[in-house]
């Protein structure tokens, strides 16, 4: 379950501190005073649990109750909505957070036993592990080249002048995911597996099949997977039909795949966020639904009711339609036919390559060949001249190509 209870309590309770120290410019005892001035009465210790996200049973269980919000609201001169959640950039920052920990699903590291986590490594945590996948994952040549010398050499002499300026590079080409607020935050809220969110995490993974080069590195890495290890045998089959945990194979394991993830996740959030904003708007943020309780709303704004939102029909219906949007769009559909013919060649025995040569007419089997060989095509055509590239179709053998003057 997505922890959406702890996060909003911790967020909550900085924005209240930060706006008695910062905005109003008050110490506790004087805040303390004031809200006695307007019928609060509130101690040091209950204000001290309130600012530190801190809820007690029998104190303050669901850390604000209704009278308090009116009261901060009036004092601070913010609305309900931004008491709560924050301005609208911070909004639009945890509804990406909850995207993320909902494509993860809590799927761990085999080896370390720990959740993988959709963020570069700190360098802080693990200078070691953060270089050898920088050595990995930089686009900067010049960058990786000297992660790799370091990395490889053991050269402790350079060490820190190479982690402080890939950490450079990386804050400014991907500010969302080389943030230590935001990796924070998401560990916070990161969800344990849930069998119930298999649905909507795959259809938000298959979202990002509309890159083209992310759609052919994934399941480049998916097939060789199912061909070599027992437990991702189905895994083609199980995608399809939306089952499975794919988290730690959408992110490549923080290696050479990243960047293209991050960019295929970006690129999602331009042609959808909107979409998104206004679910989360409408179900989360107006807290005005019929799931809200007008005696006090905290009680209501739990875990449970932001898991109850990612399971709901609203939400995998959005889903849903944006990847049929997505499958017909011009930019994106040809990423998606991609994804759509491997897992039709892959889970379909009579398609395989092995096959494709024991007819003499031009079949389905030969015809999803050719189909990848144009959609290898189109990739190459965005990196290389085209006219450069030599191309092998079994439909050469069946009709005469000729060439379209452009």
């Amino acid at each position: 379950m997505i922890n959406f209870q702890y996060y909003l309590y911790q967020s909550i309770g900085n924005r209240i501190r930060f706006y008695r120290k910062n905005v109003i410019g008050q110490a506790q005892a004087d805040f303390i005073e004031m809200l006695k001035g307007e019928g609060l009465f509130m101690d040091r210790q209950r204000l001290s649990l309130i600012e530190n996200g801190r809820n007690i049973e029998g104190k303050n269980p669901y850390l604000l109750s209704e009278t308090q919000i009116d009261l901060f609201q009036k004092i601070y001169k913010i609305s309900r909505t931004k008491l709560l959640f924050g301005e609208y950039e911070e909004r639009m920052r945890l509804i990406k957070l909850i995207l993320l920990s909902l494509l993860m699903n809590g799927v761990s590291n085999t080896k370390t036993n720990q959740q993988w986590h959709p963020f570069f490594v700190d360098p802080i945590e693990d200078e070691s592990e953060f270089i050898r996948t920088s050595m990995l994952n930089l686009t900067n040549q010049s960058l990786k080249e000297e992660a790799t010398t370091v990395f490889i050499g053991h050269n402790r002499a350079k060490t820190k002048n190479i982690v402080a300026r890939i950490s450079d590079y990386l804050h400014e080409e991907y500010p969302f995911f080389f943030n230590k607020t935001n990796r924070r935050d998401y560990q916070l809220l990161a969800s344990e597996y849930e069998q119930e969110f298999e649905k909507s995490s795959n259809l938000f993974l298959k979202l990002l099949f509309g890159n083209l080069d992310y759609s052919m590195d994934f399941f480049d890495s998916l097939l060789n997977l199912s061909q070599q290890l027992d437990e991702y045998k189905q895994a083609p089959t199980q995608l399809l039909l939306n089952r499975g945990q794919y988290g730690d194979l959408a992110i490549g394991w923080l290696e050479i795949r990243f960047p293209l993830f991050i960019k295929a996740f970006n690129e999602v959030w331009k042609r959808h966020g909107k979409r998104f904003c206004d679910f989360f708007q409408s179900q989360l943020f107006d807290c005005r639904t019929e799931h809200f309780s007008s005696n006090n709303v905290m009680k209501d704004l739990t875990s449970d009711y932001v898991h109850s939102l990612l399971i709901s029909e609203e939400f995998i219906s959005l889903l849903e339609e944006l990847l049929t949007i997505d499958e017909y769009t011009e930019e994106t559909m040809i990423g998606h036919n991609y994804a759509r013919n491997l897992l039709q060649t892959t889970i379909n025995e009579n398609l395989k390559d092995d096959r494709i040569y024991s007819k003499d007419i031009y079949d389905e089997e030969k015809y999803f060949y050719d189909v990848r060989q144009l959609n290898f095509l189109v990739k190459q055509s965005n990196k290389l001249n085209a006219k450069q590239s030599r191309l092998a179709l079994f439909a050469c053998n069946y009709v005469e190509i000729k060439k379209v003057s452009e």
